[in-house]
């Protein structure tokens, strides 16, 4: 009985928003502002402001921080960081995905191995 009038009291106490209502949005991001995500990527699309030499040409050049970044890996690979070559593969292949062979004939060991383990939960030893 005490749980229904404490949550009889509860219920009283809820407040219902409207459309527009700007109460249930205090303490929210402030409009205009920008994610992580946005500013990140803003900040890796600048020129970077020295120059910088190319991996694939070995020349000079002014390149985005994105693009430098990228050289930096591709130098790593090159030099047979495996690290670095997995993360480029998987970039450009996508992530191997692992298979899991079943066969049939294991298909009837699993159901009476999932039989046994339903008796046993119900209190049946066989």
């Amino acid at each position: 009985m005490k749980k229904s009038a404490s949550r009889l009291k509860s219920d009283k106490n809820l407040i219902l928003f409207e459309k527009g209502n700007k109460i249930g949005k205090l303490g929210g991001r402030p409009k205009g502002s920008q994610s992580f995500s946005t500013i990140l990527n803003k900040m890796l699309d600048t020129k970077f402001h020295k120059l910088v030499v190319n991996p694939v040409d070995g020349k000079p050049g002014t390149f985005t921080a994105r693009e430098v970044m990228l050289m930096g890996l591709l130098h790593e690979a090159i030099n047979g960081n495996v690290k670095a070559v997995e993360k480029i593969m998987d970039r450009i292949e996508g992530k191997p995905v692992q298979k899991i062979e079943t066969h049939e004939n294991n298909q009837e060991q699993w159901v009476a191995l999932m039989n046994e383990i339903e008796n046993k939960d119900n209190g049946k030893i066989s």
